[in-house]
C-alpha cells in the first residue's frame, strides 16, 4: 500500500509537470510600429556666412613636385577641403631636411614618398563673393584669400592663394564625411 502511495504521489507530480509545460496555442500578432517623420531641420541664420559657398565636399591642394631638398619645418603639401561653410586646411611637414624627387604620375601625392611626417589642421569659416574664396582662421581671424577658376560647366576647378601665388588643383575630397 505504501508503495501505492508513492506511485500515485509520484503520478500526480509527473502530469502537474507536464501539464505546466504545454504551449499554449493562441497566436500573438505583432503589430507594426507607427513610423514619424523625422523634424524638418532649420538652419539658423547665424550659421549661414555665404549662400553660394557649395555644400558638397570639394578639396584643393598644393605639393611640391620637384627634384629639391627641403630645409626642417618647410610645407610640402597642403590641402584645403571645403565642406559648405566650414572648411579644413592640412599642411604636412617635418622636423628634419627632406629629399624629394619629381614625379611624372598624374595622380601624384608628395606624401607617398615621405616616411614620417607631421601634419597641421586649420579651420576656417568660408565666404564666397563673386569670383574671390574668402577664409578667416577661427582662432586667430587671420585672413587668407583666393581667386577661383572656374570650368565651362561652372564648377571649381582651381584655386589661387593671392598671397603666395600658389595653384591648388583639385583632388579627391579625404576628410571625414559631411556630418549631419
Amino acid at each position: 500500500m505504501k508503495i501505492l502511495k508513492y506511485l500515485l504521489l509520484l503520478f500526480v507530480v509527473v502530469a502537474s509537470q507536464s501539464i505546466a509545460q504545454t504551449k499554449s496555442t493562441k497566436k500573438t500578432r505583432i503589430k507594426k510600429p507607427n513610423i514619424i517623420a523625422p523634424p524638418e531641420i532649420v538652419i539658423p541664420e547665424e550659421y549661414k556666412t555665404s549662400e553660394n559657398v557649395p555644400l558638397f565636399p570639394l578639396a584643393f591642394a598644393w605639393q611640391i613636385n620637384a627634384d629639391t631638398t627641403l630645409a626642417p619645418n618647410v610645407i610640402f603639401r597642403e590641402i584645403i577641403e571645403l565642406n559648405g561653410d566650414r572648411v579644413d586646411s592640412r599642411v604636412s611637414f617635418r622636423d628634419v631636411e627632406v629629399k624629394l624627387k619629381k614625379s611624372e604620375q598624374e595622380n601624384y601625392n608628395v606624401q607617398n614618398d615621405v616616411l614620417s611626417m607631421f601634419v597641421k589642421l586649420v579651420q576656417y569659416d568660408a565666404k564666397i563673393d563673386q569670383n574671390m574664396l574668402y577664409l578667416t582662421d577661427r582662432k586667430n581671424k587671420i585672413l587668407r584669400t583666393f581667386k577661383i577658376f572656374y570650368d565651362q560647366h561652372n564648377h571649381i576647378e582651381r584655386l589661387q592663394d593671392l598671397n603666395t601665388k600658389k595653384f591648388y588643383e583639385s583632388t579627391p575630397f579625404e576628410g571625414a564625411s559631411p556630418s549631419m
